[in-house]
């Protein structure tokens, strides 16, 4: 039988000592080996899963007057959003591109290639060049000016405005171009980590033009009137390209051209007119000058006015064009409002109180803002300022503006501009009288439908004979008394004869 060997207190502390160590040891060692075999489980925080979806959100807001700061991806902080005009009822598509594998390295390269040869301009350049457009999905922006596309597989994304929302017949809306974007993306805050719900601000911009005329100080034709281009200033970035274009009636004659930025005056533009086209061109200072004006005043215009006279009678309808282009972007172009003005006239019929017609009586126009005619002036139509009837008693008077319409809409009696003409006879026909006083008439429709005024004169007199001093008629009394006196004188002298014998 095995002798059992006696030791120490102090040595068989130590081996307990020992053994403890050896269990924990081992304890340890199989911790980290169960760690490490659920590491090797699990992909790394910074490594893409293989079930990975991500989100795109597209944020569509009205351009404000300068870009917003580059987000890289990120959604932007509230406070550079802050007061910008949500911009609803735009449809953007996402697709994505086949052949892109974003979960290697080589995917990425392969991205970065694509993204370096990508025209936004031509789209198409992505199918050129080998690649698919898969997964095509669809949406419109909501009332925060928002579309999110959610559960969308890794990979490189093409996303285009396909559809502008709309907007006032007299307005534009610049689609942002299509761009590339990859999900996920690396969070440029923490580059340990990936993002896979990525933003959008595409840049945009809504322009609008108002074309004015002003004629309410005018009578008739061959007077000067006025039409004014007021056009907004694209946001974002300085426009290479600002033109605004006229084409006017062949009724009107061009004059002059001005333009003034933010109210200001500017000389660097320039004019051409052909046909009635007429193309205004800013330079590079202009433009500059527009994009600085609008840093300080959002609502700042460029205004072009023309200066015109009408020279045919008619209802004449004119509208003006904006285009404008930024740098790397499409041309946009804006069509203005549409502005008339309006003349037309009146007929006469001149004839006596039986109806015949009177030839040679010739009229003036007076007009005035007011109803009296203390404060009416002569009327001169392109150079003409007497009318006068023919034969059978008719004249027409064209080219007066409408009493009812002034700078482009309609007008009541009484408010600016409206026109109160009067007719004046200046020669009466022969053997008829004058008219005693000015007849008042209105011009609210072109000559071929506007009435006929009648106008009747009363003959020399009222018609009543005078009596004519040394005329035919007293020598005739005359004569008979002259008769009368030789009679009695003869009858006087045989009476006498009678009592002498």
């Amino acid at each position: 039988m095995e002798r059992a060997i006696r030791r120490p207190a102090h040595q068989l502390r130590k081996v307990l000592t020992l053994k403890k160590h050896s269990i924990a040891g081992l304890l340890t060692a199989g911790a980290l080996l169960a760690a490490s075999a659920t590491t090797a489980s699990a992909a790394p925080p910074n490594l893409i899963p293989d079930d990975a979806t991500g989100s795109i959100t597209i944020h569509k807001f009205v351009q404000p007057p300068s870009y917003l700061p580059g987000n890289q991806g990120m959604a932007l902080p509230s406070g550079n959003i802050s007061g910008l005009t949500p911009l609803s009822g735009a449809a953007f598509s996402v697709q994505q591109v086949s052949g892109i594998n974003l979960e290697t390295n080589s995917g990425w390269q392969a991205a970065q290639a694509l993204v370096d040869g990508f025209d936004p301009l031509d789209p198409a350049s992505i199918t050129q060049s080998g690649h698919t457009l898969t997964g095509k999905k669809t949406m419109i922006t909501d009332t925060q000016g928002i579309a999110k596309f959610s559960s969308l597989p890794v990979g490189l994304y093409l996303v285009e405005e396909t559809a502008a929302p709309e907007v006032a017949p007299n307005a534009a809306v610049t689609k942002s171009l299509p761009f590339l974007i990859t999900v996920p993306l690396t969070d440029p805050s923490d580059p340990t980590r990936w993002v896979y719900d990525v933003h959008a601000y595409p840049k945009n911009v809504i322009s609008e033009v108002e074309k004015s005329v002003t004629d309410a100080p005018v009578y008739a034709l061959g007077e000067e009137i006025t039409y004014s281009i007021d056009s907004t200033i694209p946001g974002g970035s300085q426009t290479t390209k600002y033109v605004v274009t006229d084409k006017l009636d062949p009724k009107l004659k061009y004059l002059s051209t001005t333009v003034h930025i933010a109210g200001v005056a500017t000389t660097d533009f320039t004019t051409t007119h052909v046909d009635g086209l007429v193309t205004v061109t800013l330079g590079a200072s202009a433009r500059k000058a527009a994009f600085d004006a609008l840093q300080t005043n959002p609502t700042a215009k460029v205004t072009v006015s023309h200066k015109a006279q009408v020279i045919t009678a008619g209802e004449i309808s004119n509208d003006a064009t904006l285009t404008f282009q930024r740098e790397d972007e499409h041309v946009t172009e804006v069509p203005s409002t549409v502005v008339e003005t309006k003349f037309g006239g009146i007929n006469i019929l001149k004839k006596d109180r039986d109806g015949k017609s009177l030839a040679g009586a010739i009229f003036e126009v007076h007009a005035s803002h007011t109803p009296d005619f203390a404060t009416a002036v002569k009327v001169m139509v392109n150079g003409t300022g007497q009318w006068q009837t023919g034969a059978d008693g008719k004249v027409t008077i064209n080219g007066l503006r409408y009493s009812n319409w002034a700078d482009g809409k309609q007008i009541t009696e009484g408010e600016p501009g409206y026109n109160h003409y009067w007719l004046v006879e200046t020669k009466a026909p022969a053997g008829f009288e004058l008219l005693a006083k000015p007849i008042p008439f209105t011009v609210t429709s072109q000559i071929a439908s506007a009435a006929t005024i009648e106008v009747v004169n009363t003959p020399h007199n009222a018609g009543g004979t005078l009596p004519l001093t040394g005329a035919a008629g007293t020598t005739g009394l005359v004569i008979a008394g002259l008769a009368l006196i030789a009679v009695g004188g003869g009858a006087v002298a045989f009476s006498r004869s009678r009592r002498e014998l």
